[in-house]
């Protein structure tokens, strides 16, 4: 009897390891390539998951402001960012290394969403992704890949 117990509950152990959904991540790096052809990676710079819907909020806010003075485009930042918390799923940093991991994410469509200002330009990533069942994603935010630099 012990040993028939001891089967089942082995057999319900493996197919619970097997069974169990893989959830894909969204990984990369985060650096920047100067004019010069200099490289500086992005440290502590913060990646989000976003839903879709705050493509229409960053079009609404920032996009609109892109061809505007410097001072128009902060207050269309700090607009944006206020507002920003509604819209996201996850986020993270990346570490010392310029490198970031989001792990578990559930497939469905997103936005990855990074941003930075230099204090004499801004930059804004607003990537589409298809996260699905059984693949990870792999995007570095680069200069070539933003989707604005003012």
């Amino acid at each position: 009897m012990k040993r028939i117990a001891f089967l089942i509950l082995f057999l319900f152990s493996v197919c619970s390891a097997w069974c169990e959904e893989v959830v894909p991540s969204i990984s990369g790096a985060a650096y920047l390539t100067k004019g010069n052809g200099d490289s500086f990676i992005l440290r502590d710079f913060h990646v989000l998951i976003c839903k879709p819907e705050v493509m229409q909020f960053w079009e609404k806010t920032i996009k609109a402001q892109a061809d505007k003075p410097r001072l128009l485009m902060l207050q269309a930042s700090v607009e944006f960012f206020k507002g920003l918390d509604q819209y996201i799923i996850k986020g993270t940093r990346t570490n010392i290394d310029a490198k970031y991991a989001l792990k578990d994410v559930p497939p469905d469509n997103y936005i990855l969403v990074g941003s930075l200002d230099t204090g004499t330009s801004v930059a804004f990533w607003m990537i589409p992704i298809t996260v699905t069942k059984d693949k990870p994603i792999e995007f570095d935010f680069t200069t070539s890949s933003a989707t604005l630099i003012q």
